[in-house]
């Protein structure tokens, strides 16, 4: 009889994750004419993509994503727009506020983040819902219109039943959980939508799609086929690992 459990399921993931991981992304941008214009414009758009995967953290949400999903089946980026950052550089005399530079953000989610359609057999997903977690506060300072009902959102705290060990029952958050509902451009719907909602009563915003395309994007090492699910070896040795 053996009495010492030894963890080997996260050894092996840890070994898929480095491996996976040890090369650095080669983002490249590529001219789709071949003007002097084009040519150039890649020049910068190159420099932009070196920027954004050294000082805005992109490798790092990559590499995040990957053990997400060699872990869990799936990992997502989101990729967002966030029209508050950066400095001020004019001001709004009608509405009394300010304007800033703006910028790119990134941040992951793991599968229990993200609801799709689970009917789909392929990842090509008409509409994606996401949950991510910010400070109530700050959002009842950038949407004051709504202060009240943004404040009567329950905090995750709140909301959680179960945490971890660590996580003591008397401690409080002011995290509120945050949904945001992207549809991409169809027939029924040509310019798309975008929602972000905390609650029924605290609709932040609801615009038609401000992206191309839905900036959420899926990484998964394999997928159940069929599905829209992600799969990964790591599920053949959680009863291996369990025994």
């Amino acid at each position: 009889l053996v009495n010492l459990s030894v963890n080997h399921f996260r050894n092996i993931a840890q070994h898929m994750h480095v491996i996976t991981t040890s090369n650095r992304p080669m983002l490249q941008a590529r001219a789709t004419n071949t003007d002097y214009k084009s040519l150039t414009q890649t020049i910068l758009a190159n420099g932009l993509l070196d920027y954004y995967l050294r000082e805005k953290r992109l490798e790092h949400y990559l590499k995040r994503a990957v053990e997400f999903a060699i872990v869990m089946g799936a990992g997502w980026v989101k990729m967002a727009w966030n029209a508050t950052s950066g400095e001020a550089i004019d001001f709004n005399d009608e509405l009394q506020t300010e304007i800033f530079e703006g910028d790119v953000e990134f941040s992951n989610l793991s599968p229990l983040d993200v609801v799709v359609d689970t009917y789909k057999e392929n990842t090509d997903f008409d509409w994606v819902i996401c949950r991510s977690y910010k400070n109530r506060y700050d959002l009842a300072a950038k949407y004051p219109e709504i202060e009240k009902e943004i404040l009567a959102v329950r905090t995750k705290s709140d909301l959680e039943r179960y945490n971890f060990g660590m996580i003591s029952v008397s401690d409080k958050t002011d995290e509120v959980p945050v949904y945001e509902f992207y549809h991409k451009r169809t027939e029924s719907m040509p310019e798309g939508r975008y929602i972000m909602y905390l609650s029924e009563d605290a609709v932040l915003e609801d615009v038609a799609l401000p992206y191309r395309s839905i900036p959420v994007f899926r990484m998964s090492p394999s997928d159940i086929l069929g599905t829209p699910f992600g799969y990964t070896a790591m599920f053949d040795i959680l009863p291996i690992q369990a025994a």
